[in-house]
């Protein structure tokens, strides 16, 4: 079931706009929720920075030194930074 999901998709080559492109169409009556699931899984797992190892860097923040993080502010930071702004406005 998996693997007919995950080969429904079929590329269509389209050109425009001075480019080619390949555009992946599914047929119709073909079902391929579990596909859609697995690639949306993929780009959330590469926008939050896991790779694959062997791969290269990722974006991950854990590896970013404490140099590079923003320090996060206190309550009483917060606090004193509202009421500043509404002495000013």
């Amino acid at each position: 079931m998996l693997a007919d999901q995950l080969t429904t998709d079929r590329p269509t080559a389209t050109s425009g706009q001075g480019r080619t492109l390949f555009e992946w169409i599914t047929p119709p009556g073909a079902d391929n929720h579990w596909g859609d699931a697995l690639r949306m899984a993929a780009v959330a797992a590469s926008i939050s920075g896991v790779g694959v190892p062997g791969e290269g860097k990722t974006r991950s923040t854990a590896s970013k030194s404490p140099a590079e993080k923003p320090r996060k502010r206190t309550m009483a930071e917060r606090q004193a930074e509202v009421e500043a702004k509404r002495r000013a406005g």
